[in-house]
């Protein structure tokens, strides 16, 4: 193989590898920011599965309290031993606690209700954690309710990171044999 031969070779080489290694990069961070957005929708999802799961024991009374929670005793224990990783908060229509959560921050909830539909909202607690969580409008025989559903970002990443973990082994594992077949290939050819 003559010198000229070799210096396209390495030159055809040397150029492939960086379009190939960026051509992964992109489509890696593509993919990765995609799984991000996913992820965050489910987190959003989740909170309000949450709201709608403590909406469904809300039940009308006819006694001094007009309004019921009757949480099952695993929802009681789950936000019991939660600490405050994951709080709850039912309001009337003036902005009054009706229920909460053992250990829920009443205070950083938001007070401003809003009238359309489920608002999401951010607040920051005692501790300095930040937390995510849903506004829920809720009418039970005419009464409108609003129940408030929060949860650690903790909390809410622990998965995403899990998620996002295993995404980047996996792609270590096919990208870097599928590059060094690609750099095989070329190489031979």
């Amino acid at each position: 193989m003559s010198l000229k031969s070799r210096s396209l070779l390495a030159s055809l080489v040397l150029r492939i590898s960086l379009v190939s290694i960026l051509s992964i990069i992109v489509l890696s961070g593509l993919v990765y920011t995609q799984i991000d957005r996913t992820l965050e929708a489910l987190r959003n999802q989740t909170v309000e599965e949450q709201a709608k799961s403590i909406a469904d024991y809300l039940q009308s009374n006819r006694g001094i309290n007009k309004i019921y929670l009757d949480l099952p005793a695993e929802f009681r224990r789950f936000y019991a031993r939660a600490g405050d990783a994951y709080q709850y908060l039912v309001r009337d229509s003036s902005g009054n606690r009706l229920f909460t959560s053992p250990a829920a921050f009443a205070d950083y909830f938001p007070d401003t209700l809003m009238n359309a539909g489920i608002k999401e909202f951010e607040f920051v607690g005692p501790s300095g954690r930040k937390f995510f969580g849903v506004t829920m409008p809720v009418t039970i025989e005419d009464k409108k309710l609003y129940v408030q559903v929060a949860q650690t970002a903790v909390a809410a990443d622990a998965f995403s990171d899990e998620i996002t973990d295993v995404f980047i082994n996996r792609l270590l594992w096919v990208g870097v044999p599928f590059y060094l077949g690609l750099l095989i290939v070329i190489i031979w050819t």
